[in-house]
C-alpha cells in the first residue's frame, strides 16, 4: 500500500475544506441512516416491489462487504497513517473493500437499472457514485483499491440480483421457511462480524417478514388514505426519530449486551414502519 499511501498523502495536502465539507456531506447519502430514510420514497415513486428488492438487496450487499471485510484484514490509510484522518476518529473496521461505495453503487446503481428511465437522471445518480468513490479516497478513509474493489463487487451483486432474483430468489417474499432460514443465517453472520449495524439489519428484516405475514391488511386503512407523499414524509419523520432516539441511548453504553439489544430495537422499529408503508402500497 505504500504507492497508495503516497498518492493518499499527496491528495490531502492539496486538499480544502471546502472539498473536506463537500466529500462528508456526499459520504452522508451511504450511510445507514440516509438509506432508511429514503425508502419510504422510494416506495412511493417505485412502487413496493422495486422497493421492499432494493431494501433485500442493500441487507445482503453489508452482508457479504463485512465477510470480505473480515477476510481480507487490509488496513485503511488512516490505519497506517493516522495524520491522515480528520474527518472520522473512530474507524475500527478494515478497510477492503469500501462499504460506502459498494452499498452506492448497490443502492443507485439498482434504481438506474429498474426504476429509472429519464437518461439526465440516471447520469446524475451515476455521478453520484463516483463522487462518493472519489470522496472516500480524498478524506484518506480508503485506498483507491479498496474503491474499485467495492466497485466490482457492488457491480457483481447487481448482475447476481438481475439474474437469480426472478426465480428461486422471489419466494422469500411468500415462503415462510425461506425467510425463517434467511433470518437464521443473518442473525449467525452477526457474531461472526461483530458488528452492531448488521444485528440492527437482522432484525429489521425479521421485522418486515413478521408483520407482512401477520399484520392484518385493513389494520392500514386509516393510513392508506393518506396522499403517497404525506405517508413518505410520516414513515421517514418515524424513521429518523428512531434512529436518533437510539443513537443518543448508545452514547450512554459501552456494554455489547446492552448495545445488541438497542439494536434489534431500532431495527425492529424501523422495519414495523416500513412494513405499514409495505401494506399501504399493496392496498393502493
Amino acid at each position: 500500500h505504500s504507492k497508495e499511501l503516497n498518492i493518499i498523502k499527496t491528495i490531502r495536502e492539496h486538499g480544502t475544506p471546502f472539498l473536506d465539507n463537500f466529500f462528508k456531506i456526499v459520504n452522508i447519502l451511504t450511510t445507514d441512516r440516509a438509506m432508511y430514510a429514503l425508502f419510504p420514497f422510494i416506495f412511493v415513486y417505485f412502487g413496493a416491489r422495486v422497493g421492499f428488492r432494493l431494501l433485500m438487496l442493500i441487507v445482503v450487499s453489508t452482508f457479504v462487504n463485512g465477510l470480505v471485510k473480515e477476510f481480507f484484514h487490509m488496513p485503511r490509510p488512516v490505519h497506517l497513517m493516522p495524520s491522515l484522518n480528520h474527518a472520522y476518529p473512530f474507524l475500527d473496521s478494515f478497510g477492503f473493500v469500501s462499504t460506502g461505495v459498494q452499498n452506492a453503487v448497490v443502492f443507485w446503481g439498482y434504481i438506474v437499472l429498474n426504476a429509472i428511465k429519464n437518461l439526465k437522471i440516471r447520469a446524475i445518480l451515476l455521478f453520484l457514485v463516483v463522487l462518493v468513490a472519489v470522496g472516500r479516497v480524498y478524506l484518506g478513509v480508503h485506498f483507491i483499491s479498496d474503491v474499485v474493489g467495492a466497485l466490482l463487487l457492488g457491480a457483481l451483486l447487481l448482475f447476481l440480483n438481475d439474474k437469480f432474483y426472478g426465480s428461486k430468489f422471489k419466494y422469500i417474499l411468500h415462503d415462510v421457511r425461506s425467510q425463517a432460514i434467511f433470518i437464521a443465517i443473518l442473525f449467525a453472520l452477526c457474531f461472526y462480524v461483530s458488528k452492531l449495524i448488521y444485528f440492527s439489519l437482522t432484525s429489521l428484516m425479521a421485522s418486515i417478514f413478521f408483520f407482512n405475514y401477520f399484520l392484518p391488511k385493513d389494520s392500514t386503512s386509516i393510513i392508506r388514505r393518506f396522499p403517497p407523499i404525506l405517508k413518505a414524509v410520516l414513515s421517514t419523520a418515524i424513521i429518523f426519530a428512531v434512529i436518533m432516539s437510539t443513537s443518543m441511548l448508545k452514547k450512554e453504553f459501552v456494554d455489547a449486551y446492552i448495545l445488541i439489544p438497542i439494536e434489534l430495537i431500532r431495527g425492529f422499529l424501523v422495519g414495523f414502519t416500513i412494513s405499514i408503508f409495505i401494506k399501504t402500497r399493496q392496498n393502493d
